[in-house]
């Protein structure tokens, strides 16, 4: 018998799968605000709808450690913006490059090659002259003088291109830089994405892998404030769990695979005591340990079903034990 039919459950509560909510629509409910993400829903909805009534892009970075769900919160924001502005499925092409350690001007021009496959490969528009040669653009790379404003005309183009299509179209940018170790400058492509696109209806979202004392970051977000340009960012920050977010995070976990509020096997405030101090941990961890934790005692108890059979309750100390046991592994990913 499956670990979440014993315990009651519709599907896995703490599965490891990145929620997608541009693929999933449900996914969008299983996004838990914890972890800096108290009140977040609203303020994107607040900027998105703000954005839509111009004609520039609405411009996201998320920022986060391993294991703290960028991606999930990336995903979200584009099905957001997607849904806000009305654009269907189909019709809105999500364009998503991974940071590489070339320049910033090369991977723009890659970011604009990767624009035309995607585009091709739909089969749904005809574009014309607007992505004419964009196969051979990294060439421009040689005008770095005047790289920006070449490319913004063509942001341009193919933005109207697509607008004048039977049924209009958003191009969507998503950039991963998803290692600490990438050489590529971050805030130096996020600066140049807000000159490209400056006059284009579009949304960017940037995730970016930081560590808690990532200098670059916190001044990043000095210069932001400071920037008239880039003050149009928005800054999604995650930071692992406390305490208290680790208690939220798994009774929500538990309630959205379809558990009963007042019946876990587990306390909620336990787990967060326990699991929570003296380190924080991101939910990637929390999910692995919590999998870990009821597995075991699933796998104890085989023929049981909760919550008919007590055996499956998971104590204080149960949880403390298995803390220990995997203390090794509670630090990575």
């Amino acid at each position: 018998m499956s670990v979440h039919i014993q315990y009651g459950l519709n599907f896995a509560p703490f599965s490891r799968t990145t929620l997608n909510p541009l693929e999933k629509k449900k996914d969008s409910e299983l996004l838990v605000e914890v972890d800096g993400l108290r009140g977040f829903k609203q303020q994107i909805d607040e900027y998105i709808v703000g954005k839509s009534r111009d004609d520039g892009p609405a411009l996201f970075v998320v920022a986060g450690e391993r294991g703290t769900g960028r991606s999930a919160v990336a995903n979200y924001i584009l099905a957001r913006y997607r849904d806000l502005r009305a654009v269907k499925p189909e019709r809105f092409l999500v364009v998503p490059l991974r940071a590489k350690d070339h320049n910033v001007d090369v991977w723009f021009c890659r970011w604009f090659i990767h624009l035309k496959t995607v585009i091709d490969a739909s089969k749904i528009f005809d574009l014309g002259e607007a992505i004419k040669g964009l196969e051979d653009i990294e060439k421009l790379t040689q005008h770095t003088d005047l790289l920006s404003e070449l490319l913004n005309q063509r942001a341009s183009k193919v933005t109207e291109a697509l607008a004048s299509q039977q049924n209009s179209a958003v191009v969507a940018i998503h950039l991963d830089s998803a290692h600490r170790m990438t050489s590529l400058d971050t805030p130096a492509i996020i600066r140049m994405a807000s000159e490209i696109f400056a006059n284009t209806p579009t949304v960017g979202v940037f995730t970016w892998c930081i560590s808690p004392l990532d200098e670059d970051f916190h001044l990043f977000r000095k210069s932001v404030q400071r920037d008239t340009e880039l003050g149009k960012l928005k800054i999604v920050t995650l930071w692992p769990l406390s305490p208290e977010d680790i208690a939220d995070f798994v009774q929500s976990c538990w309630n959205n695979a379809g558990g009963q509020e007042n019946d876990l096997p587990f306390g909620p405030d336990d787990v967060g005591t326990l699991l929570g101090e003296p380190n924080l941990r991101p939910c990637g961890l929390i999910q692995r340990f919590m999998a870990e934790l009821i597995e075991m005692k699933a796998s104890a108890h085989p023929k049981s079903s909760w919550p008919a059979d007590k055996s499956l309750q998971i104590g204080r100390e149960e949880i403390r034990q298995q803390i220990s046991r995997l203390e090794g592994c509670l630090y990575g990913i």
